[in-house]
């Protein structure tokens, strides 16, 4: 491993930012494309808007078509996206890499930023990472992507709305930004939000919904942004440089416990289920050194080797899904205030 992870407890975690505690290693990789699986299963593709998309990523001589993913994590969108639209540069960007058998080079000796080369069988050569903190300038990207994907980096970030008015500046005219991510509660049957301060002994109490509030409380001292997703709606009307603002929530659950589901919804139900055991682990660290005894933890997760635990809650995780389009018309004005101050003017 490279010097942008440190260990605790065998497990590997990114240095370039405090507030993001879940880990960068092979073992959290893994959950995450279990977690790309369930999403491209639930949205029955990589993206919604797929006409638009693929109208702004067409083959263009002049200028080549190009696509970032802000947090990429495991990759797996950024490949996904590469292999379909091969004629174009793709370039994911997070605090550590996804395969530390990709070898990197630094632009230079001044620079943060960090490409890794496509060297990997499995990276299609249109592809390529970098790290990069998502709360840092993103001015060197400017007019650079026709399409940036955005997923679930919510507790990494310091001021979501802030990177909603820096984001516009990276896209090209009518480019796309697609946004995604999960809630840190889980919903009743009905597809209310579940009681979020229950004590463990009342009936009814959850251990996956108790670690969850432990999670979202912890991010929230720290400074990040868990709450962000109520806002998106709001904050994304109000930018005078994106439209069309279009939003979904899709309910996905936690096993195959709903009956009426298709073929393909109860595989994704049954891997939200195996994912929301695995995350358990991934947020260990997290929660012990945020002061929970280990031994409560221990017996919280027990609901990892508990299926039945979760399947008699019949909980959905419910997943928040916003996509916009860049506007065409003039923003040099406010993209100098942007780079001055990291935020345009608000337009109420």
């Amino acid at each position: 491993m490279t010097n942008h992870v440190v260990e605790h407890d065998g497990r590997f975690y990114n240095t370039q930012n405090e507030l993001y505690n879940l880990p960068a290693d092979d073992e959290e990789f893994d959950r995450l494309r279990l977690q790309h699986q369930i999403i491209t299963m639930m949205l029955g593709l990589l993206y919604r808007m797929s006409d638009p998309v693929e109208v702004v990523m067409s083959p263009n001589p002049e200028t080549p078509p190009a696509a970032i993913d802000i947090g990429t994590g495991s990759g797996a969108w950024a490949m996904d996206f590469a292999a379909k639209f091969p004629h174009a540069s793709v370039l994911g960007i997070d605090l550590a890499f996804p395969n530390p058998n990709w070898s990197a080079t630094c632009l230079s000796s001044s620079e943060t930023l960090a490409y890794r080369l496509p060297l990997h069988s499995q990276l299609p050569k249109n592809c390529s990472f970098a790290l990069w903190d998502a709360n840092s300038p993103l001015t060197k990207f400017r007019d650079s992507f026709n399409v940036c994907h955005i997923r679930a980096i919510d507790s990494g970030i310091r001021d979501y709305e802030d990177l909603l008015y820096r984001v516009p500046e990276i896209l090209r005219p009518n480019g796309i930004l697609l946004m995604a991510t999960g809630d840190l509660r889980l919903y009743t049957e009905e597809k209310k939000p579940c009681p979020y301060d229950m004590e463990e002994s009342e009936p009814g109490w959850c251990a996956f919904q108790a670690i969850l509030k432990h999670v979202a409380d912890r991010a929230r001292r720290a400074g990040s942004s868990p709450t962000a997703k109520y806002k998106w709606e709001k904050w994304l009307a109000a930018n005078p440089y994106l439209d069309f603002v279009r939003v979904e929530d899709a309910f996905v659950p936690v096993g195959p416990w709903q009956s009426d589901l298709d073929d393909q919804s109860r595989h994704a139900a049954q891997l939200n289920q195996s994912n929301a055991a695995t995350i358990l682990d991934s947020f260990r660290h997290l929660l012990l050194s945020d002061g929970i005894e280990e031994t409560k933890l221990n017996r919280w997760m027990l609901v990892r080797t508990e299926s039945s635990a979760i399947l008699k809650r019949h909980s959905y995780h419910l997943e928040y899904i916003d996509r916009q389009t860049r506007d065409s018309r003039d923003e040099t004005k406010a993209f100098r205030e942007m780079e001055t101050c990291h935020r345009c003017p608000k337009h109420s």
